[in-house]
Formats: C-alpha cells, sequence, structure tokens
C-alpha cells in the first residue's frame, strides 16, 4: 500500500512539474529577402539596385529578375523566383545560377514535331514556320542562310543592335522559312559549363554535332550570342541599358573571342580552359570600364555589384535550386538535320489495301492513331501548289498508275452514288478511258472514281 502511495505520488509531482513547466520554442527563421506579389522587401539599411536605380528597404519588381543589393557595404545578388532567401554569398550563387542554367521546356502540341534542339514545326507545308520552345538561342542553316532565334518570348532591341554586322537575328522566336533540302538545326550549350561536373557534357555534345555535320563556326557563334544574351539580361536588370557597352563587348566576343570559345566548348583540356577564363574575365572587366563612364547611380555600387558578379562567374561554379534546369539542357541536342522528304511524314499510305465500303477512317486510327485522317484531294493540291507534284510522289514513293483512295471536298463518293474518289499517278499521260474530275500539271495526278476498289487509304497528318 506504501508502494502505491508513494508512486502516484511521485507521478503527481512530475504532472504537477511538467504543467508549470513551458516547452522553449524555437524561433521561426526570419529571411532578410521577401518576395511577394512581385514586391521585393529587405532590411531598412540595405539598398536594392535594379534599372539602374536604388531603391531603400522596398522594390517593385517582377518575376525571373536579378537585382543586387548592398547591406553594410557587401554586395548581394538575388533572383526573384528564388521566393525568400537571406543575404548570404549561397543565395548569390544561387541567383547566377538560375540566369546561366535556367531553361524552360514547353509541352507542344501533338501535331507538331519536336526536334531535339527544342525547335518544333507547325505549318504543313512552304513556308515551314520553325519556333524555338527552349529558354536558350537556337540557329537554322538553311542553305547558305542562317538564321538565329532568341530564347522562347523574343529580345529586346537592344540586343539586336548589339548583334548587327555579325549575325543574322530573329526578334521573335519563330520564322517562316522555305525549305526544299536538308537543314541544320542548332542549340546554344554553353550554360551547361556551370559547373566543371557538365563541362566533359558539353564537350561530348558539341564533338557528337560535329561528326554528325555540324558547321563549327555555327556552333561556336549560337554560344556566343547566349554569352551576350545572359551578359545583357544581368546587366541591365540590375543597371539599365547601355547599347554602347553591349556592343563594345559583343565586338570583341565575336573578333577576338571566337576561337577561343569554339576550343572551349569542344576540347577537353584544362589550358583550353584557363584561356577560356582568362578572356571572359578581360572581356567583363572591359565592360565594367565602359559602364562606369555611363551608368547613372553611384559607381561604388555598381563595383560592388559587378565584381560580386565576377567572382562567382570566375569560379565557375553556380548553384541552382531546381538541377534539373540543367538536365533539360542535356536532354535537348546542339544539332539535328531536318528535311521536308525524310523527317516529317505529311502524306502517308496505308500499308494494307481497303475496300471502298470498308470504315476507312477506323482503318487510318488503326494503322497511324488518331493524328492522321483520310487525306482530302484539296490538300493534294495545297501541297502540289507550294511545292511541285514531283515532290508530292517521292516524299510518297507513289509508283507510276498506283492508286490511292482519298476524299473530296469532305465527301467519299462521286454525286453521292457508289463511285468513290482515289487519286491516280500517270505522268502526263492519262488513259482515255479514265473519267478525271480534275488533275494537277497536266495530268502528272489526276482524281477519278470508281466502285469496287481495292487498294490503299492516302491518309495526311492532321
Amino acid at each position: 500500500m506504501k508502494k502505491i502511495i508513494f508512486i502516484l505520488i511521485v507521478v503527481m509531482s512530475l504532472s504537477l512539474l511538467f504543467s508549470t513547466c513551458k516547452k522553449e520554442e524555437t524561433p521561426p527563421t526570419i529571411s532578410d529577402i521577401t518576395y511577394e506579389n512581385n514586391i521585393v522587401s529587405v532590411p531598412p539599411d540595405a539598398k536594392i539596385i535594379y534599372n539602374g536605380e536604388v531603391f531603400n528597404g522596398t522594390a517593385q519588381i517582377p518575376l525571373n529578375k536579378i537585382i543586387g543589393i548592398i547591406k553594410d557595404s557587401i554586395a548581394y545578388l538575388y533572383y526573384t523566383s528564388m521566393g525568400n532567401a537571406n543575404l548570404s554569398d549561397e543565395t548569390s550563387e544561387k541567383a547566377i545560377g538560375l540566369i546561366f542554367s535556367h531553361i524552360i521546356n514547353k509541352k507542344t502540341k501533338t501535331e507538331s514535331i519536336d526536334l531535339s534542339t527544342g525547335i518544333t514545326i507547325t505549318n504543313s507545308s512552304n513556308p515551314y514556320n520553325f519556333k524555338n520552345k527552349l529558354l536558350r538561342f537556337a540557329a537554322i542553316e538553311n542553305g547558305n542562310s542562317v538564321n538565329y532565334l532568341p530564347p522562347t518570348g523574343g529580345i529586346t532591341d537592344m540586343l539586336i543592335s548589339s548583334l548587327s554586322g555579325h549575325i543574322t537575328l530573329i526578334q521573335d522566336d519563330n520564322i517562316n522559312l522555305s525549305v526544299n533540302n536538308t537543314i541544320g538545326t542548332y542549340g546554344s550549350s554553353l550554360r551547361l559549363a556551370s559547373s566543371p561536373l557538365y563541362w566533359p557534357m558539353l564537350i561530348q555534345k558539341n564533338n557528337d554535332a560535329i561528326n554528325n555535320g555540324a558547321n563549327i563556326q555555327i556552333l561556336t557563334n549560337v554560344n556566343i550570342v547566349d554569352i551576350v544574351y545572359l551578359w545583357q539580361t544581368f546587366f541591365t536588370d540590375i543597371l539599365g541599358a547601355i547599347p554602347i557597352c553591349m556592343g563594345e563587348f559583343t565586338n570583341i566576343l565575336f573578333t577576338s573571342g571566337s576561337q577561343i570559345i569554339a576550343n572551349f566548348i569542344t576540347k577537353d583540356d584544362p589550358t583550353v580552359k584557363a584561356q577560356m577564363q582568362t578572356f571572359l574575365d578581360n572581356s567583363f572587366n572591359s565592360f565594367i570600364s565602359c559602364a562606369g563612364q555611363y551608368v547613372i547611380i553611384d559607381y561604388w555600387l555598381e563595383l560592388k555589384i559587378l565584381t560580386k558578379f565576377l567572382n562567382i562567374v570566375k569560379g565557375f561554379v553556380w548553384i541552382c535550386d531546381d538541377i534539373s534546369s540543367i538536365f533539360e539542357i542535356n536532354d535537348h541536342s546542339t544539332y539535328e538535320t531536318w528535311a521536308p522528304t525524310s523527317n516529317w511524314e505529311l502524306f502517308k499510305k496505308t500499308i494494307n489495301n481497303y475496300f471502298e465500303t470498308d470504315n476507312l477512317e477506323q482503318a487510318v486510327v488503326n494503322e497511324f492513331g488518331s493524328n492522321y485522317r483520310i487525306a482530302d484531294w484539296n490538300d493534294v493540291v495545297s501541297y502540289c501548289q507550294n511545292n511541285s507534284p514531283t515532290q508530292f510522289i517521292n516524299n510518297l514513293n507513289m509508283q507510276l498508275n498506283e492508286n490511292l483512295i482519298v476524299v473530296w471536298n469532305g465527301q467519299h463518293f462521286w454525286n453521292n452514288g457508289t463511285r468513290h474518289f482515289f487519286i491516280s499517278r500517270f505522268d502526263h499521260n492519262k488513259p482515255g478511258n479514265y473519267l478525271s474530275h480534275d488533275n494537277i500539271d497536266n495530268h502528272h495526278i489526276d482524281l477519278g472514281s470508281w466502285y469496287g476498289l481495292n487498294m490503299p487509304i492516302l491518309c495526311v497528318k492532321k
């Protein structure tokens, strides 16, 4: 009994003790930088530098912009997509990492062709529309002409002005081109240099491209353009636009830097890397010297911010919150060829023969899926007008006197009767007993109709 009473006293005492003692709570972490509703807030004694202006404490800044922050005479960098963060070197490194490695891979419509370089083709015949779907520069080599496509969303007039005289740059992220032969598409890859870990990946991608026929100068140029774009993004976000300095910086990259950059993206050699680093350091320092003559804000603020940027870049170690963005670059190649005849099967013919009384629509789906339908005679006419009957025949591998089931103006049968439409290849020598409802190029290809058909279906991509 005494033991029971003793245990009860102990339990009651402990209960009383714990009821009167408050558990010490860990104070919540307070971020030095907050970002909400496009408003950046920093400690009251810190300065925000954005677009050539200085703000004390708070500033309204759009998403995906880099800014400079000065506190206690120390410079920091911050990227607005990072959300809340602390003032630290790690935050600055992450901000640079997000600029240099951030890349968006937007999903495209199923009827579009996605090339491994991140370019989609949305038209079905000449002129084809080529669109860059990534946040990196791309290029299209079409015969003797080369067009450089900016990241998705387009670019500024200042960048176009800086690059004029060096390349043909398109302001929008897409272009219409007439293509009759194989073209080359290119994508920049220099952002893979964000860490020594990815440098071998960078070298491999570009050497694969060269081995597959890529032009080394175009491959180099598309990466130079990306450097200019990234540098301008950083500089203008923080200090505003200075076209004169951007122009000088671009000239240095294309003249003095072309061979150095070509070596850097293709040769696994520490000496090459050191040469690249020295060249970039000197180029950036020249840019800073130029900018000091034009920037309105205090030069010491500018110098601290740019020095912070350069110190991070010199280390070739830029930390990115979402490391998968680097691998999105890795998922895409730096070079791929494309030709209307080989890569885009706009028209197909079924493997099997069908009667006109069969379920022809279902037959097309069964063989090629829901992205194809029965071709209309008007589809054939349109293609041949924009290209040629010979190209249509060659692409389809259509033989002389071969027949393929089609519809005309959406109708299967002539005059709602029993004669189903089909096309025939006659090469200008139509038989006299063949009723031709229409023809292309003086009976190169004819539209006929009959019953009791047993032939393939001509299909077209939707």
